[in-house]
């Protein structure tokens, strides 16, 4: 069964270069076989049988860089960056699209966000249907707890 349209969602990977590091192992990717820092965004697409494209996007800083006020400072990020969870920055851009006045679309996304209560709560609570990767140890409940 095909979807005409829906919005996914999804972690991209930028592999890092230069003098600035980013060193905490949720973001380490291995790349062609080499194990490579990297950053990582939170993207918004919208996707059709045919072809997908971004919307939107948002750069994931983990807790650890954010607490870390001299590393922040050598990387030139901006004081106002606070630490979200993935789940949180989509719910943030899904809010920023609807902001846009397009149309309702069904929500795809992997694991990372199905199995947060708060992602699928915040989908619910906007009215949104969605479609979510959950793990084979996953509880689920006949009603919010």
């Amino acid at each position: 069964m095909f979807l005409k349209r829906t919005g996914s969602l999804m972690r991209c990977l930028f592999p890092s270069k230069g003098s600035i590091r980013w060193e905490w192992r949720d973001s380490t990717v291995v790349l062609w076989e080499r194990t490579a820092n990297c950053q990582v965004a939170v993207t918004l697409d919208l996707g059709t049988e045919e072809s997908s494209t971004p919307l939107d996007w948002a750069l994931y800083f983990p807790e650890k860089w954010v607490q870390d006020p001299v590393r922040r400072k050598e990387a030139g990020d901006p004081e106002e960056i606070t630490f979200k969870t993935k789940p949180e920055l989509a719910l943030e851009l899904i809010d920023e699209v609807k902001g846009w006045g397009l149309q309702d679309r069904m929500v795809s996304a992997d694991s990372a966000y199905g199995r947060a209560y708060e992602f699928r709560h915040g989908l619910r609570s906007r009215g949104l249907d969605y479609v979510v990767q959950v793990s084979g140890d996953l509880m689920a409940w006949t009603e919010d707890p």
